[in-house]
């Protein structure tokens, strides 16, 4: 995924520096700098970086907004966003 990111920014990847950037980028090493990561040091989360770097699931939005909310998102979404970006934002890579 990284390559294909760099690729399509036209930015030139290091291949031997690939691997410890994609550890770097796993949930559990997120996790562990949390409080570097995150926006702004964590600060505007209560509990910090472990707040915003938290599960690493998605789609945990499921059942928390309403049908009106969800429906808001996804014309916001169609609007703004080509159809591709779009889905990969609700979806990830898969």
């Amino acid at each position: 995924e990284m390559l294909r990111i760099a690729e399509f920014l036209g930015v030139e990847v290091d291949r031997e520096l690939l691997p410890s950037m994609v550890k770097a980028c796993t949930f559990e090493e997120m996790h562990k700098n949390a409080e570097k990561v995150a926006p702004l040091n964590g600060v505007l989360w209560e509990g910090g970086g472990k707040s915003f770097v938290f599960k690493g699931t998605n789609q945990r939005w499921v059942g928390v907004l309403s049908d009106s909310q969800v429906e808001a998102y996804l014309e916001k979404a169609r609007k703004e966003l080509p159809a591709e970006c779009a889905k990969w934002l609700e979806n990830g890579s898969k």
